[in-house]
């Protein structure tokens, strides 16, 4: 499954983004903690991106590859604060309509082959 997601989720090799958890800051109003979000400047190797599926790291990486071209985009949705979220499936394809109000709503289908 690790391929799959590396054959997807790809982007800039160049260098990623990473969520520096030693480094912690507390938002003085909701009490959250943060980390340091830093970008680091080595390649975005396989062996990255699967500690990061595995959880030993926190990245993040840039879609558009060096070709200037982009893949996939991902959006953080909370689904804790989404009021609506619909859901509909095909022979190929998760559809989901996720509003958080009348102005704002994202759309999103993946393809089901890919995670089977």
């Amino acid at each position: 499954m690790d391929k799959k997601y590396i054959e997807l989720f790809n982007g800039y090799k160049g260098a990623y983004g990473v969520a520096d958890w030693t480094h912690v800051k507390i938002d003085p109003k909701t009490g959250k903690r943060a980390p340091e979000y830093r970008w680091n400047y080595e390649p975005f190797t396989d062996q990255v991106f699967i500690d990061h599926l595995n959880g030993a790291k926190s990245v993040g990486i840039q879609p558009t590859n060096e070709n200037a071209q982009v893949k996939f985009a991902i959006i953080d949705v909370d689904p804790d604060k989404i009021p609506t979220i619909i859901t509909r499936t095909t022979n190929q394809y998760i559809f989901y309509w996720i509003s958080f109000n009348l102005w704002n709503s994202i759309l999103l289908w993946i393809l089901k082959s890919f995670f089977t």
